[in-house]
């Protein structure tokens, strides 16, 4: 049996929840302080992912390798977010 873990249970598909990549849904209204420690958990998941691949089957490859094609461009796209908000309120000129 599956045993849920945090970032399982920040996923849900129920009322109020968006769907977003894959099939995983996660709650339009969770917090700043909650998306960091989910993407603090994610971060972590992927340390060693190479230490583990070998149990990935070969017709899988593909698919891990599209998901964490997916990650990094959301990766990206909120790098300039936050690079834009800092911009904006002037923090990244203070921070010299």
């Amino acid at each position: 049996m599956h045993r849920k873990s945090d970032v399982d249970r920040a996923v849900g598909s129920g009322s109020g929840v968006a769907p977003a990549d894959h099939g995983a849904a996660i709650d339009p209204a969770l917090s700043l302080a909650g998306r960091r420690e989910l993407v603090r958990a994610v971060e972590s998941a992927l340390a060693g992912l190479e230490g583990v691949l070998h149990q990935c089957l070969g017709s899988d490859l593909g698919e891990a390798f599209a998901e964490l094609d997916a990650l990094s461009r959301r990766v990206e796209a909120a790098r300039v977010a936050v690079l834009g908000e800092a911009l904006e309120r002037g923090e990244v000129a203070s921070s010299d």
